[in-house]
């Protein structure tokens, strides 16, 4: 018996990252639809094109235009890899810089 989709998530991330983490999503929950999103073109295709629940942005430089963000039937995640101490881009530059450990 196939279970319907229930969910249908865009992952904005670049191949490594997206791909792991698809392969982790699905692990966890096979009823949803992952979108693996690399580029802001794509991006903006693929919005214009089907409807979205959730948007997770992680480990990309794209810039997600107000256009989708002012869509209010999705949710929007911006995951930084870094700790609360050195938030946004390219946290490890302000890290080496303080000789943080």
């Amino acid at each position: 018996m196939t279970k319907s989709v229930n969910k249908r998530i865009a992952l904005l991330s670049d191949i490594n990252f997206g791909s792991t983490l698809i392969e982790l999503g699905h692990f966890i929950r096979d009823d949803i639809s992952i979108n693996l999103i690399s580029s802001k073109k794509e991006l903006i295709d693929k919005f214009k094109s089907f409807h979205f629940d959730l948007l997770v942005s992680f480990g990309t430089s794209v810039i997600v235009p107000k256009e989708i963000l002012n869509n209010n039937r999705l949710i929007s995640v911006n995951i930084h890899a870094a700790p609360p101490k050195y938030p946004g881009r390219d946290p490890h530059h302000f890290a080496v810089y303080e000789n943080a450990r």
